[in-house]
């Protein structure tokens, strides 16, 4: 309830401020009018149509910005990004086959394929072993299906 109190009177203490400035001189009330009078008059702004309109111009024309400032940060953030990622790209590629011309092909000629593990031992390519079955036998030497007899 304390912090509550003490975010609200912050606020209290602002309206109390923008209320009394105007009214005791400190500020001018051709430019800076009391909070009672500014919010009259917004309440009687927002009851016509003229204020909607510019409402909706106002948040469309935000929404367009927004929409050109977040493509334009894409694009320049994949133009500043981008060449790194190739350019390091290129460099292994370079790096690679430089390898490979100075120290010739792996013993054996070239692997069959070439994981992310590096280079696997040249062969046949064979199927992974299989695991026993986990579920139920199937075929013709499956137990008969349905209820036990008895």
């Amino acid at each position: 309830m304390a912090r509550r109190l003490n975010s609200i009177s912050g606020f209290l203490l602002l309206a109390i401020l923008w209320e009394v400035a105007p009214r005791l001189g400190l500020a001018d009330p051709k430019f800076f009018p009391p909070l009672s009078t500014l919010l009259v008059e917004l309440f009687n702004l927002a009851a016509t149509q003229e204020f909607w309109g510019y409402l909706l111009s106002t948040a469309r024309t935000w929404a367009t910005g927004l929409l050109v400032a977040t493509a334009a940060g894409v694009i320049a953030g994949l133009a500043i990004g981008l060449p790194i990622i190739i350019r390091t790209a290129v460099k292994r590629g370079r790096e690679k086959r430089a390898r490979q011309q100075v120290l010739g092909p792996p013993p054996g000629g070239w692997p069959h394929y070439q994981g992310w593990q590096g280079y696997v031992a040249p062969g046949p390519v064979t199927a992974p072993p299989t695991r026993p079955p986990t579920g139920p036998p199937t075929g013709p030497w499956a137990p008969p299906s349905g209820p036990p007899a008895g």
